[in-house]
Order: structure tokens, then C-alpha cells, then sequence
């Protein structure tokens, strides 16, 4: 691993059909000031044979958690929270695909917000992003808009309470948040809005609109199979 700040962390599960992409995303990044940690969670496909031919790619940057299956998406990620040692986390899907900006504007973002609040206010950054199908068509411009989600609400616990408003691969956060958010209730629906709800009771949830960014994600989103897109603006 290389001395970094930033963790981009990834919970996989059977991710062979989309897990190449989502890494060649992470390559493409403009800045590598990033390690990976990936936890595949008993996949049955090929996507611990995709890791290993990818790990040399990330020059000692990427590292893979083994262990029993935690049973969920929740517990798989709350494992990876405990291991990070980064004062900055970034969640990823294996079925994202990142912009190659992705993670040096959100890095920059939360140092922004700390400069601002101060490094030990627990901070949630995230942002909107336009919503596509599976060929990339275009749904709707924002996820936030689609959902009629209004963003200067989604700082405030009482809107958080009641409304699972933010995706985890569409944010980031400090490690002040990271500490308080670890471990993970083994109640929490998942674990992206337990971090959210620690940051809107004790800390700050800056939910930026201006900018669509980052990332092309797939999702199971019955009837149809969508995918989440992150488009700067």
C-alpha cells in the first residue's frame, strides 16, 4: 500500500460482469494519491480471479480482505470500515465506473469543508447525478430532482430520519465521521445512511447540486436494470 490519505474502499460480490470496468475507472483517476481496499463477500463467478490480474496494475495500491461471507452488503462494508486507516474514505460499488475526476474532487471538497469547520467536525460530502439505463440512455439529469429530493433538507437529521436521500458511492467522508461511525449498528439498513445520520446529528452533510459527477453506476432497480450516472458539470 502507499502512504495515502485516502482509502477508496469496495464491497464485491459476483461483480465479474461490471468489476473490470469499475477498475480501469480507478486507474484513469487524475491523481493515484489513493489506495484500494476490496472485500469480496464469497463470490461464486470469477471476481477474485479479476483481482488478482488487476493487482499488479495498481503498483502495491490495491489489497483484498479474505474472510467468511458477512451475509450482507451492510456487514461487507462495516468490515472494510473497521480497516481503514486513511483520514479520508470513499465508497465504491463494483459496478460503478468512475470519471476520472472522481476522487481528486472529492478529496478536495471534504478538505474544503474541514478548512471550513475544522478537521474534527465528522463531515458527509456527496453529490447529485443523473440517472441512465443500462445502454446509458439518459432518464433523468438528477437522482435528487427524479426523487424529489431537495437538497438543502438532506443536512438536517429530522429529513434524514425518514428519507434515505444520499448514496454512498456518490460521497465521501472524514475521518472524524469514520470514527464515530465505526462499527456499524448490526441494525442499520445500510451502512452509507448510518454515516449520514451520525454526520446530520453531530457534525455536517453538504450536499453539493452543481455538480452531476463522477460516476456511471449499475443497479438492480426492478423492473428494469438502471445505471447511476455521475456526470460533472
Amino acid at each position: 500500500m502507499c502512504n495515502s490519505n485516502c482509502d477508496v474502499i469496495l464491497a464485491v460480490r459476483n461483480g465479474e460482469r461490471y468489476f473490470p470496468a469499475m477498475l480501469d475507472s480507478l486507474l484513469s483517476q487524475t491523481t493515484h494519491d489513493f489506495n484500494g481496499l476490496v472485500r469480496d463477500d464469497g463470490s461464486s463467478d470469477g471476481t477474485l480471479e479479476i483481482l488478482e490480474k488487476y493487482k499488479p496494475k495498481f503498483d502495491g495500491r490495491l489489497s483484498v480482505i479474505a474472510g467468511e461471507p458477512s451475509g450482507s452488503f451492510v456487514a461487507n462494508f462495516g468490515i472494510l470500515m473497521r480497516e481503514i486507516k486513511a483520514d479520508y474514505v470513499l465508497f465504491a460499488d463494483h459496478d460503478d465506473i468512475w470519471k476520472p475526476e472522481k476522487v481528486e474532487l472529492t478529496l478536495r471538497s471534504l478538505k474544503d469543508a474541514e478548512a471550513k469547520y475544522g478537521k474534527s467536525t465528522p463531515i458527509y460530502f456527496a453529490t447529485d447525478f443523473a440517472v441512465v439505463n443500462e445502454d446509458l440512455e439518459l432518464i433523468s439529469p438528477s437522482y435528487w430532482k427524479w426523487k424529489r429530493l431537495n437538497p438543502s433538507m438532506m443536512g438536517k437529521l429530522s429529513q434524514s430520519l425518514i428519507c434515505v436521500s444520499i448514496q454512498g458511492m456518490a460521497s465521501g467522508i472524514n475521518r472524524a465521521l469514520l470514527d464515530l461511525a465505526n462499527p456499524v449498528s448490526a441494525k442499520a439498513i445500510s451502512y452509507d445512511w448510518w454515516a449520514q445520520l451520525i454526520a446530520a446529528a453531530m457534525g455536517k452533510v453538504i450536499c453539493d447540486p452543481r455538480r452531476r459527477r463522477f460516476i456511471v453506476s449499475t443497479v438492480e432497480t426492478p423492473p428494469v436494470q438502471n445505471r447511476l450516472a455521475f456526470f460533472r458539470i
